[in-house]
């Protein structure tokens, strides 16, 4: 397979899930992932295992492509992030480690294995993303085929704390005002059909950090679509 490829598989899937929740428009294109044109709002989608050691390796370019259209032809980014367990187990005849995402290489296979295995998704405001470009460590070396690509790696666990206990500490950390956001959470259920051959159905916990400007209207939209979410200002 070549590099890369099972990433693709793994934003595809996640991707479609994001679509069921948020609505908007599938796009996958230089507008962003998912439009929500109702609301001004282009959204990027990422997974990571949880057990990755880089986490979920976000472009600096693109970070700086959707702060620019988020002014215009939008007013308002989003980055939605999924977490997988992708535990390891080692071979005890050849004692090599390999984790439970590696076996599968096909896209339906792929996809079962994540229906199977996701553990939670946090969506968070553009905001917090950009303050992570601005005040974390850069790499150059992570993404998967992009070798010299920049990025700044933030771990699975950082976007679950700041999506949860630690939201106030990690967000004055970046030197975000808590006052300014609002929290959504609660459990999600969703159920897709990609293609013709293959429907998937998952349930995950699920949080947003996002604008408390626009809370309420996010908070309307997805009890509309079947969600319904308890909110939390700062």
């Amino acid at each position: 397979m070549p590099a890369g490829d099972k990433n693709t598989f793994v934003g595809q899937f996640y991707e479609h899930a994001t679509h069921e929740i948020l609505g908007g428009e599938l796009t996958r294109n230089e507008n962003g992932d998912i439009c929500l044109w109702e609301m001004d709002t282009t959204v990027e989608v990422k997974g990571s295992g949880y057990q990755s050691s880089y986490g979920f390796r976000l472009s600096l370019n693109q970070i700086e492509h959707y702060e620019r259209i988020s002014v215009f032809p939008f007013d308002w980014g989003l980055y939605t992030f999924f977490s997988y367990n992708n535990s390891s187990k080692k071979n005890r005849k050849t004692g090599k480690s390999s984790s439970g995402l590696s076996k599968h290489t096909e896209a339906p296979a792929v996809h079962r294995y994540l229906e199977a295995s996701t553990l939670w998704c946090a969506v968070l405001d553009l905001s917090i993303v950009s303050r992570w470009k601005a005040v974390k460590t850069h790499s150059s070396m992570s993404i998967l085929g992009h070798p010299g690509v920049p990025t700044v790696d933030i771990k699975c666990r950082e976007v679950h704390e700041i999506s949860h206990n630690w939201l106030v500490p990690k967000l004055k950390a970046l030197e975000l005002d808590p006052a300014e956001f609002s929290v959504l959470s609660g459990g999600v259920r969703v159920s897709f059909s990609p293609d013709l051959f293959n429907h998937y159905a998952l349930e995950f916990p699920f949080s947003a950090v996002i604008l408390k400007s626009r809370a309420r209207r996010v908070q309307c939209e997805l009890r509309r679509r079947g969600f319904d979410l308890r909110r939390k200002d700062v």
